[in-house]
């Protein structure tokens, strides 16, 4: 099995703050996927690929499809789960670790298309946390 494919099933992640994730949030076919492998061209986080997706991502089950929170929001249900997805407690699952080269892991890059609504709550839950709001050109968005 090749060093990818093993980082994809069986990588150890140390769970730690969210000061040590990269949260990449951006709109459907804006090239984060491409920016994502960018941020890490050394291999020095896991990528996870769009843990905000409740269908696909049993942690995520507190939030809408597409989720709005105020920032003053303090439901404790929202930031338990946004605390454990960012901090990297998740289950293993081929949508989440499909991008993921790294066997060990202590940093978080986060990639999602459904947190756009979410970042002044992030940014106020989560203050340590870097987050990046990408933004294409709408036009190169509906040509792609």
């Amino acid at each position: 099995m090749a060093k990818n494919e093993l980082a994809q099933k069986y990588y150890i992640h140390v769970p730690t703050s969210t000061a040590n994730t990269i949260l990449l949030s951006s709109m459907g076919r804006s090239g984060s996927t491409w920016i994502s492998s960018l941020i890490n061209y050394s291999n020095t986080h896991r990528e996870i690929f769009e843990p905000f997706l409740p269908i696909r991502v049993a942690e995520a089950n507190v939030f809408e499809y597409t989720q709005y929170l105020n920032p003053h929001v303090d439901d404790s249900g929202y930031i338990e789960a946004a605390k454990n997805i960012l901090e990297g407690r998740l289950k293993r699952q081929t949508w989440l670790d499909s991008g993921n080269t790294r066997l060990i892991s202590y940093k978080r890059l986060i990639k999602d298309i459904r947190t756009n609504l979410m970042l002044g709550w992030f940014h106020q839950k989560f203050p340590a946390m870097k987050i990046i709001l990408l933004v294409r050109n709408p036009f190169s968005v509906v040509q792609s």
